[in-house]
């Protein structure tokens, strides 16, 4: 076989940038949205296990439903059905928390898969005020948020026994 000159290197070389450009896929554009909102929830139903009294340890289980109120220039999920999931491993109410919510509209749902600390501060007269903080993945969608995917962090705390109120941020985009 005979050498290639420069010119038929060069050529080919062309021929094969032109090649791996036409069969690579584009990437669609994704726009990221900022999103932000408040969440008041109720209580539903909760299970406590208890691991070892002496040093307050429960395992818990909680259920909770409420809606949620957008914030910021971004009206995602604006008063959305939230249900949310919640597993607690705490000793003296403080400790790692888990779960899972949903926030449903008409047009759509979206999943969120969560985790965060969950802090207990006991006061002088024997009150206590419950705080958590954390952060989200959306997980999946339906509807007009079918291949959602997106991040955020969240805080909160009890405002009542059965109560709680959190803010929450993040961002979100629409794999196309």
């Amino acid at each position: 076989m005979p050498a290639l000159g420069y010119r038929q290197l060069y050529v080919l070389l062309l021929g094969l940038i032109a090649v791996f450009l036409l069969d690579v896929a584009p990437v669609p554009s994704q726009e990221s949205i900022q999103i932000s909102g408040e969440i008041t929830l109720m209580r539903k139903n909760h299970i406590r296990f208890c691991v070892d009294k002496a040093e307050n340890h429960y395992m818990c289980l909680y259920t909770f439903e409420g809606t949620n109120h957008s914030k910021g220039t971004s009206s995602f999920m604006d008063h959305a059905a939230v249900s949310d999931c919640i597993f607690a491993d705490v000793v003296e109410r403080t400790g790692p928390i888990q779960g899972y919510a949903t926030m449903s509209r008409e047009e759509g749902s979206a999943i969120l898969k969560w985790s965060g600390y969950w802090t207990t501060v006991y006061s002088a007269d024997g009150s206590s005020l419950m705080q958590f903080e954390g952060s989200f993945n959306i997980v999946k969608g339906t509807g007009q948020y079918a291949n959602i995917e997106g991040t955020g962090t969240f805080e909160g705390k009890m405002t009542g026994p059965f109560v709680q109120v959190m803010e929450w941020q993040g961002e979100y985009s629409i794999r196309k």
